[in-house]
């Protein structure tokens, strides 16, 4: 199972000082959605720099003008995009497209579908590499967990296409890795905490991958 960082609110300069602390014990670093929405594909620039080997993830969430987004993002230095499962079929199919064509990857994040376990089928069968069981934020901050969610996606899709994100901790991790899924996407248990490094290899230790990234 990879780990995936999501750096959130943060400014460029604090997600350089965060990842650099907590990098080593993640595979994936994450630009997230509010960071490019306040500073479009410079940190993404700037991460891709100062961390040539590791894969970046830009968390766009495309769900219209999916080639010239997907290029943007990859031609700034991203590994990955995402593309909200509630997106069209021909929208999903063009973000592939444009990915596969400058060796990207897709993750489709399942946050907001009613029936996000038959989508999840449909997003693979459309080539996405990966598929997100979101709870989102908000809900995260009411008390709610991806679990039972997660369980009824892996039922009908390989867990090694999904991920999972929405309060992920050391406490819930190793739950992730158990139904073996690809990755587990971990933001405020790194980010908030007085410690990133600390925490990150809490994490990684956790997860069941060691004891140092």
């Amino acid at each position: 199972m990879e780990l995936q960082l999501a750096l959130d609110l943060l400014t460029p300069d604090q997600a350089l000082e965060l990842a650099g602390a907590a990098a080593p014990w993640f595979d994936l670093l994450e630009v997230g959605t509010p960071m490019v929405m306040a500073y479009g594909m410079e940190p993404v620039r700037l991460l891709r720099r100062a961390f040539p080997h590791k894969a970046i993830l830009a968390d766009l969430k495309i769900i219209d003008s999916s080639r010239a987004e997907t290029c943007c993002a990859l031609q700034a230095g991203a590994d990955w995009v995402t593309v909200l499962a509630v997106a069209g079929d021909l929208t999903v199919r063009r973000t592939v497209e444009a990915a596969r064509e400058l060796g990207g990857r897709v993750m489709a994040d399942l946050t907001a579908h009613p029936q996000p376990a038959r989508r999840a089928q449909e997003l693979i069968e459309l080539g996405v590499d990966r598929v997100c069981v979101h709870t989102a934020r908000d809900l995260v901050d009411q008390g709610a967990d991806p679990w039972e969610e997660l369980e009824q996606v892996a039922a009908l899709v390989a867990p090694r296409y999904l991920a999972v994100a929405g309060g992920i901790s050391p406490q819930t991790v190793g739950q992730a890795a158990r139904l073996g899924v690809g990755a587990a996407v971990v933001g405020g248990a790194v980010t908030r905490s007085p410690d990133p490094a600390a925490a990150a290899a809490l994490l990684w230790t956790a997860a069941g991958k060691g004891a140092e990234g």
